[in-house]
């Protein structure tokens, strides 16, 4: 039961979360980029994002937000914040990563090691990951911001994801 409803979860997260990939990646988010991201960085952060993770964060906060309305567990608005989870926690282990110098993350290559093996430059791949992490934090406010909750509610998540 319990494996099913982490791959419900994941599910609903993932699908989310390639939209706004996806949008991004169409230049659909020109009110926070005034400028096309780099198409190298944004692959990046949708793959580590979107790779194999457990998805326990956004099921806990999919399930706390259960226990006080149970038919708001899958509703977009909830589903945005547990993408916005994953994108913040995309953000910490890219640069985690590039600080303990560990060259691979859920099954895959790090941020930095797969920038460095693209450019061919060991430095210059930790250089975009850090920007690649910086974008993946970023990603998080158009999801945070569009919650469809009223303002003492918004206004609480806010401070929760910025403590």
């Amino acid at each position: 039961m319990l494996k099913q409803t982490l791959a419900d979860v994941a599910q609903l997260v993932e699908q989310r979360l390639d939209r706004l990939f996806n949008e991004v990646a169409r230049g659909g988010c020109d009110e926070i980029f005034k400028t096309r991201v780099d198409a190298r960085i944004l692959d990046q952060v949708r793959d580590l994002t979107l790779r194999a993770g457990k998805r326990l964060r956004p099921a806990l906060l999919m399930h706390g937000a259960g226990l006080f309305e149970e038919s708001s567990m899958r509703s977009e608005t909830v589903v945005d914040a547990c993408g916005a989870l994953e994108l913040m926690h995309s953000y910490f282990l890219i640069h985690d990563d590039i600080i303990d110098d560990d060259d691979t993350r859920r099954g895959g290559p790090a941020v930095h090691a797969a920038l460095a093996a693209q450019t061919g430059d060991r430095r210059l791949g930790e250089n975009l990951a850090v920007l690649a992490g910086d974008l993946a934090v970023a990603l998080h406010q158009p999801l945070l911001a569009g919650l469809s909750v009223d303002p003492a509610r918004w206004q609480r998540a806010l401070t929760l994801f910025s403590s």
